[in-house]
């Protein structure tokens, strides 16, 4: 199974201080950070210490999950925005205890529709990344659908570029032949299938083929 490789900042300034001093930092720093430059420390910081398991955890509960929402949406910086969702993201990646926290709270279709609303490619690839990671709980993959999560990821893989296509192929084979039988997936995998394969016989081999293709091949029987 393919899965996203996130490309993290080095953890800057952390020499002379251990992880959970930089961790209780950060989290103080989001409320009120000093501007442009210590904001995008925090995030790099942050985005570092979520793959930890228990750092995770901690980022997802409600409060600082908000904040963190917050800046995915409204910041007017491309790259704060990004990071926010990358943090987000890694927080649950592969990450039981983080999802335990986040079920049922609609987290979902919260960044289904912070996906609708961004305008930029590389933000809304890490946004899709997030997505990924937060529909991989036992609740996810029918809220991501009653969300029409399938339907504008699909208005996306047509109109965007290689970036956001090689997410949402990513993302289909992550997550939805797994969840074969449930209520609708069915008809989005078959959905999804005639896509993928128009895809690969207008496009010529690259990268972002290789992603399809591989969406595409992976465990077949599951497909129909």
């Amino acid at each position: 199974m393919e899965t996203f490789t996130i490309s993290s900042h080095p953890r800057q300034d952390l020499s002379s201080h251990p992880d959970s001093e930089t961790f209780a930092d950060a989290i103080s720093a989001l409320d009120a950070p000093d501007g442009y430059e210590s904001l995008t420390l925090v995030i790099n910081n942050l985005e570092s210490l979520a793959h930890d398991r228990d750092f995770g955890a901690k980022l997802v509960q409600p409060k600082v999950l908000n904040r963190i929402l917050a800046l995915a949406c409204t910041h007017q910086a491309d790259d704060i925005r990004q990071g926010a969702a990358r943090i987000i993201g890694s927080s649950m990646w592969n990450n039981p205890e983080a999802l335990d926290v986040v079920c049922r709270t609609k987290l979902v279709t919260k960044l289904v529709d912070l996906v609708k609303m961004e305008t930029k490619s590389g933000v809304r690839a890490s946004l899709i990344f997030a997505l990924s990671a937060a529909v991989a709980g036992d609740y996810g993959v029918p809220e991501f659908l009653n969300a029409g999560g399938s339907t504008l990821l699909r208005e996306l893989f047509g109109e965007e570029g290689s970036e956001v296509q090689g997410k949402c192929a990513t993302f289909v084979e992550d997550n939805l032949p797994y969840s074969h039988g449930l209520s609708g997936v069915d008809e989005e995998l078959s959905q999804w299938c005639r896509l993928f394969q128009q895809f690969l016989q207008k496009n010529t081999p690259d990268g972002t083929s290789e992603k399809v293709l591989s969406s595409l091949m992976y465990d077949p029987c599951k497909w129909y």
